[in-house]
């Protein structure tokens, strides 16, 4: 039975992907994340779409998709969530501090050779810190493939003012100064 529907009291979209700034990618077509429905205060509904070949996600073998490249689609409906639904500023610089994610049902996973790996990701908030300057979550979450939970996500974030963010990387750089080893180009094929 697939309730996620009743979650967020609509069906989500699989027809177009959410702008990259809010999903943390630099290119348009690495984003995963093709919608979202907030699900009360402290969670959301988010749907995802994984293409049959892509770029970074290409050099598995025939038979099931990535779990990777599940979980890099919940690693961007992570921040959808924060900046849509929790209103936490795009622009802000986070750390992930813990990613948990366990594949539950292997064959959920498994490619039909005709169609995109379509899903949703339910997530809600189970921790929050947050001050004026700085702050951090905890979110959890599962992963539905055709109606069934497939994945289980956890996750911890911390984040920080621009200004703070910077005088912390300023300190851990003064303490440990950057290799000085030349650098070398590749070849590209």
């Amino acid at each position: 039975m697939n309730t996620a529907p009743a979650l967020a009291g609509r069906a989500l979209s699989h027809s177009r992907t959410v702008p990259r700034e809010i999903a943390h990618r630099r290119a348009v077509s690495e984003v995963f994340v093709t919608d979202s429905v907030a699900c009360g205060a402290d969670a959301a509904l988010l749907g995802f779409q994984i293409p049959r070949a892509h770029s970074l996600w290409a050099d598995r073998p025939a038979g099931p998709h990535d779990a990777f490249a599940v979980g890099e689609a919940a690693r961007q409906a992570a921040f959808v969530f924060f900046h849509e639904h929790l209103d936490l500023a795009v622009g802000l610089p986070f750390s992930m501090q813990r990613w948990e994610l366990a594949v539950l049902e292997p064959e959920s996973l498994r490619d039909d050779e005709r169609a995109p790996l379509e899903g949703e990701i339910h997530y809600r908030v189970t921790g929050r810190q947050v001050s004026a300057v700085r702050g951090s979550m905890t979110i959890e979450g599962t992963v539905r493939i055709d109606g069934r939970p497939a994945l289980r996500i956890a996750s911890e974030v911390a984040w920080a003012s621009r200004r703070d963010y910077q005088a912390l990387r300023d300190y851990q750089r003064g303490r440990k100064p950057l290799e000085t080893t030349p650098y070398e180009a590749t070849a590209r094929y």
